[in-house]
């Protein structure tokens, strides 16, 4: 595994042994190794761009801040064991094929195509049908709704 500032880190899991033989491990133990120290990023050529020069002062400046911060790694998890459960680790002990699944189309169900009358269809009607009255206890559909017009005696 590599961070940003370039050291090198080996993680070893190994698991817990089981009660049984044949049962799978619940956990799991992790211990970690510094296998190369950041390196310092090379200085850019005199004729380059200002992008480059910027960047190599990022770099310069990650690079002696990941100094005393890998000492600290190295102090607090260097040569430690730490017990993990397999719930936690379960995406990182998944294989890359197990991890990407494949897209399969959906199974869609659709309905029979429903013809909606239109005007001069022949139905004898060329007036679209009353708008349904709103529920009263509902205040949005009142306000997606015309009211119904009152009735005079």
């Amino acid at each position: 595994m590599t961070d940003a500032t370039g050291a090198v880190f080996q993680v070893t899991l190994t698991p817990e042994k089981a009660e049984t033989a044949e049962a799978e491990p619940s956990n799991y133990f992790m211990q970690l190794e510094v296998l190369e120290k950041p390196k310092a990023p090379q200085k850019p050529a005199e004729d380059a761009s200002i992008d480059d020069k910027s960047n190599y002062e990022i770099a310069l400046s990650r690079f002696e801040t990941s100094k005393p911060n890998l000492a600290n790694t190295q102090k607090k998890l260097v040569g430690r064991y730490f017990k993990f459960s397999k719930a936690s680790l379960s995406s990182v002990l998944k294989n890359r094929d197990e991890l990407i699944t494949k897209k399969e189309k959906p199974v869609t169900t659709t309905s029979p195509v429903i013809r909606v009358p239109s005007e001069g269809s022949g139905n004898g009607s060329s007036t679209p049908a009353p708008p349904a009255a709103p529920s009263s206890g509902d205040p949005a559909s009142s306000l997606l709704r015309p009211p119904s017009e009152p009735t005079s005696e």
